[in-house]
């Protein structure tokens, strides 16, 4: 670049001394025609002392000759060679069609012009003699009073050149070492500050693609993990369904072996919690399901299903002191694909929903079904949403025209993050938890063309309002 910009200011410095000179000796030419014209009408006789005063006002050298060409006035002392080559150039003017000469005289080249005069009857001829520098003088003259700005230019445009270049290369390097680091692994970002220019939009392009990659980074790991569990806890789960299975039969055994004893209330609630185990596991077992969707449903009758539910962890809201109201409309039928994994998502939302309240604290469950057509809304107008989600096989949510609504409200504080993160597997904020029943749920519903919302709804009152987590699940009703 910077042998280019020397290379043109260099290339203009050249041509417009050459143009420059080409004026220079324009104004030559046209300064002689000038004196011819202003001198040939003129009728004065031309006396020693008037050619003396013509030759001081033109700046050249002024002769006057007779037809013969012998010398009668005369600015300067004419020799005899410089008076034959007048004599010679005014024998051969009147036919030429150069009406004017290049006369060396004294070593200095002189643009000569001749004017012919009629004075007392007798011709006079009166030879111009204009100083003439050459092209190259000129040129030269020209060129060395540029010269300087030209290289008041040249190193002021290097230093500007050499300034941006030093600026858009550490701005190009932060790129290049950004993609190499993209390239090996790392995923950082850079300033994208400075300039508004086509590097800055490249620096955000590629700010954005290394958040994009660290996204899809991090999601592939915690699918390699989510199926790595799936592989290694299905064996597990089977193993301890089994063994459950085995327990609770023992138990029953035990109850009808000893029907005497009249308070087994303890063996019931062991029975329970074994069955709500059971379900877990089933709920873990089922994102080992093929990924490949089914057409085929079973009517289920929702209201049953969720009853079943709250028996399984009545034990956990009688341990965790949890005032739990209940609100189930009777036979809310829906077809489902895999009734099983719904089962085990409402499980875990409710078991979250208790947890969430902590001790002592409120849950409410409510299933009802939408009369109203169109896609019904379960938010109420003083519920702030905090996520909506659900979807099809084909990456749409269709509007439920009649939906079957499963409502689960607590007390607790809500997710302390969005809902993407929450949702994600092996996000939690339990100390002890491991990050998958809302996954769990999440895949149960989306399986069941399903929505699944999370809202914070206000609670007006005249002494002290209060905020409550809404959990809303939407099936198609049959």
């Amino acid at each position: 670049m910077t042998a280019l910009l020397t290379t043109a200011i260099v290339a203009v410095l050249m041509l417009t001394s050459s143009i420059s000179a080409t004026q220079n000796q324009q104004q030559q030419t046209e300064h002689l025609v000038r004196i011819v014209e202003s001198l040939a009408d003129t009728s004065f006789p031309l006396t020693q002392d008037i050619v003396d005063r013509i030759a001081e006002m033109s700046g050249g050298r002024i002769i006057s000759a007779d037809d013969d060409g012998a010398v009668r006035a005369a600015s300067h002392v004419v020799p005899d060679d410089i008076a034959r080559q007048l004599k010679q150039f005014a024998m051969e003017t009147p036919g030429s069609d150069a009406p004017h000469k290049v006369v060396v005289w004294d070593g200095r080249s002189f643009l000569t012009a001749v004017i012919s005069r009629q004075f007392d009857r007798r011709t006079q001829r009166l030879f111009v003699l204009v100083p003439q520098q050459t092209f190259a003088h000129l040129w030269w003259q020209s060129m060395r009073s540029s010269l300087p700005v030209a290289l008041a230019t040249l190193l002021l445009a290097l230093g500007i050149s050499i300034v941006l270049s030093h600026r858009v290369g550490q701005r190009v390097e932060s790129v290049r070492q950004l993609f190499s680091r993209l390239a090996s692994g790392d995923f950082p970002k850079v300033d994208p500050s400075g300039a508004n220019d086509e590097i800055t939009d490249l620096m955000v392009s590629a700010n954005e693609l290394s958040t994009q990659l660290r996204d899809m980074q991090d999601e592939l790991r915690r699918t390699e993990r989510l199926e790595l569990m799936g592989q290694l806890s299905g064996g597990l789960a089977h193993q301890l369904r089994n063994s459950i299975t085995g327990a609770r039969m023992a138990v029953q055994l035990h109850q009808q072996n000893c029907g005497s004893i009249e308070d087994d209330s303890m063996l019931d609630a062991a029975l329970s919690q074994l069955r709500l185990t059971e379900e877990q596991i089933q709920a873990v077992l089922s994102l080992q399901s093929s990924p490949e969707r089914s057409e085929s449903t079973v009517d289920t009758n929702l209201s049953e299903l969720v009853q079943d539910v709250v028996t399984l962890v009545s034990p956990r809201i009688a341990h965790w002191k949890t005032d739990f109201a209940v609100s189930v409309d009777d036979d809310m039928h829906c077809s489902l694909r895999q009734p099983s994994a719904v089962r085990g998502a409402i499980l875990n939302l409710l078991i979250n929903a208790i947890e969430a309240a902590g001790v002592a604290g409120r849950v409410s469950l409510s299933l009802s079904q939408s009369t109203s057509d169109g896609e019904s809304s379960p938010t109420r107008p003083e519920d702030t949403v905090a996520s909506s989600t659900g979807s099809t096989a084909s990456g749409t949510k269709p509007p439920l025209s009649r939906t079957v609504c499963l409502e689960i409200e607590d007390s607790g504080p809500g997710f302390m993050g969005d809902w993407e993160t929450a949702s994600r597997p092996f996000v939690t904020g339990k100390p002890q938890g491991i990050g998958i029943g809302l996954t769990i749920a999440q895949h149960a519903i989306d399986a069941e063309d399903g929505r699944l919302n999370f809202a914070r709804r206000t609670h007006p009152s005249d002494t002290n309002s209060h905020t409550t987590t809404v959990c809303t699940v939407e099936f198609r009703s049959r």
